[in-house]
């Protein structure tokens, strides 16, 4: 399944900081909204001080199949503007944005993607951890092969 990522992203000017959400969608959704994507504008209240707004950059990166498994698939919400605003311009599709994003869920949940893991190990035992990591790298690099 193609996939594109879209990413919100605001920085405040004098506060720095920051707000970023992202969301999938199928690039044939894609195809269709891009259009009224990019004409559209997501601004973020108050991320900058009382009364400030912020405008996102919105940012889209295209995914197939090996680039997903290749990739941490955990995404950023920090909040659910580009969610509504995807839910609106999805609003003429046969299939709702909640509808596909469960469809994008489900087939990424059996994907076998990398993920970040961080675990406490006492220093004695770092040296034999990392060699077990390594062995486990080793063995997926045969296998591709």
């Amino acid at each position: 399944m193609d996939l594109v990522k879209i990413t919100a992203y605001a920085r405040g000017e004098y506060s720095e900081n920051e707000y970023c959400e992202e969301r999938f969608i199928t690039k044939d959704s894609y195809d269709i909204i891009a259009n009224k994507l990019k004409e559209s504008e997501i601004y973020i209240c108050e991320l900058d001080g009382k009364h400030s707004q912020c405008e996102c950059d919105i940012d889209i990166e295209h995914f197939n199949d090996e680039l997903l498994r290749e990739s941490n698939l955990e995404l950023i919400k920090n909040g659910d503007d580009l969610y509504y605003l995807l839910s609106e311009l999805y609003s003429s599709r046969p299939i709702t944005f909640v509808q596909e994003q469960s469809l994008i869920n489900e087939y990424i949940s059996t994907l076998d993607t990398y993920q970040s893991v961080t675990v406490q190990v006492r220093k004695s035992q770092v040296d034999k951890l990392k060699a077990y990591a390594k062995e486990l790298v080793t063995q997926e690099n045969k296998q591709e092969d």
